[in-house]
């Protein structure tokens, strides 16, 4: 039961995370050009509002494309934007947290609801704490970067980079 826990949640915590970083540079006024969900040859796109998707064809990552309107601050809310991904994931781990306690985290269970929060932990943790790794990823549109490395690079990137 735990690896179709797995598998769902996975899929669902690579949207969460999406959205984060959606969520964030909308409410900081930068606009968000490109949506990509997955690895491998795009079989999808769309459009909602002004921001295009892709979906490819592995969902293991994903990552949004977005610029500044503005270059105040725009080093610190390029950081918040790429932190917000991580962040919307690891606040779901409170409640989880406050119901199960640290040791339900643990403790085997016969329970359906019990075993699919101690799953949606792992899945957090895994995926939040991989996406908080600085690292380069290659891929056909110019190497990417994980929500770590975006986070390093908009500290210490200079302005017409950004820009």
């Amino acid at each position: 039961l735990s690896v179709i826990f797995f598998a769902v949640f996975y899929l669902a915590m690579l949207l969460l995370n999406e959205a984060g970083h959606i969520l964030m540079a909308s409410a900081l006024g930068w606009r968000v050009e490109q949506v990509t969900i997955g690895l491998g040859r795009n079989w999808a796109n769309f459009s909602l509002g002004s921001i295009r998707f892709e979906l490819r064809t592995f969902p293991l990552e994903g990552f949004v494309r977005h610029r500044p309107r503005t270059a105040s601050w725009s080093r610190a809310k390029s950081a918040l934007i790429y932190f917000a991904g991580p962040a919307l994931q690891l606040a779901l781990l409170i409640p989880i947290f406050a119901w199960l306690g640290w040791q339900g985290l643990f403790t085997a269970s016969d329970q359906i609801a019990v075993i699919a929060a101690q799953t949606l932990s792992v899945v957090i943790a895994i995926t939040a704490g991989f996406s908080l790794i600085p690292k380069v990823v290659p891929s056909e549109q110019g190497p990417l970067v994980s929500d770590g490395m975006g986070i390093f690079f908009s500290l210490f990137a200079s302005k017409s980079r950004l820009e």
